[in-house]
């Protein structure tokens, strides 16, 4: 699993990467670099990323599946395709167990959810997500929890949103009720997955962009 220290300008990076992915979606259809083999490749949720020499794009088929990419190359801690051909992250028999792909070696405290039918939620999401470590951090009310005793609903606490990347979804114009599957896959792998430090969620929108369930 990915961890390491923090690095400012690693996790800046880390911003704006998810930002972009976002924002754009590339169909990776013409991909020349094979994924590495342990990301997934389900129709609803089959991240992407290809590479030359001097450049690495990071695609999906749709705006949620391009930011499961990015944040899969959030924790990514190793150099393939760059300093290996070898795509397997050796022993590692699945996703949460893998991460010998090109990255950041970063796993966030909180994760930002913005509606995947616009841009202009995740632009002014951007700002929420901490490139420095230096912020005082937001404090919010509690919707919801995982742990009723230590962290109860309605209680006011402090979210660390280092690193945090914006995760897309499909909105609630759109017919959404719950997150995407590509989300969801992307959620979890950061909770509980690759990385085991997400706890918080801020969630950019009204809920007519961001369907209400995603608070669940």
């Amino acid at each position: 699993m990915a961890s390491g220290p923090r690095s400012s300008v690693r996790s800046l990076v880390a911003v704006l990467a998810t930002l972009v992915a976002s924002v754009v979606a590339v169909a990776p259809a013409a991909a020349d670099t094979p994924d590495p083999s342990p990301w997934p490749t389900e129709a609803a949720a089959d991240p992407g990323i290809d590479a030359n020499a001097h450049a690495i794009r990071i695609a999906g088929a749709d705006r949620v599946q391009t930011s499961f990419s990015a944040s899969l190359l959030l924790r990514g801690a190793g150099t393939y395709p760059f300093g290996t051909a070898d795509r397997t992250s050796g022993p590692a028999a699945t996703l949460a167990d893998a991460d010998r792909w090109w990255g950041l070696g970063t796993c966030p405290y909180a994760v930002i959810i913005t509606a995947a039918d616009t841009a202009a939620d995740s632009l002014a999401a951007a700002s929420l997500s901490d490139p420095t470590d230096r912020s005082t951090e937001p404090r919010l009310i509690r919707t919801t929890t995982s742990d009723p005793f230590l962290a109860p609903v309605g209680a006011e606490s402090g979210i660390d949103t280092d690193s945090a990347p914006i995760i897309v979804t499909a909105s609630a114009r759109q017919g959404a009720t719950l997150l995407s599957p590509a989300a969801q896959r992307t959620v979890a792998d950061l909770a509980d997955g690759g990385c085991r430090t997400v706890s918080s969620a801020i969630v950019v929108g009204g809920s007519s962009a961001v369907p209400e369930g995603v608070d669940q």
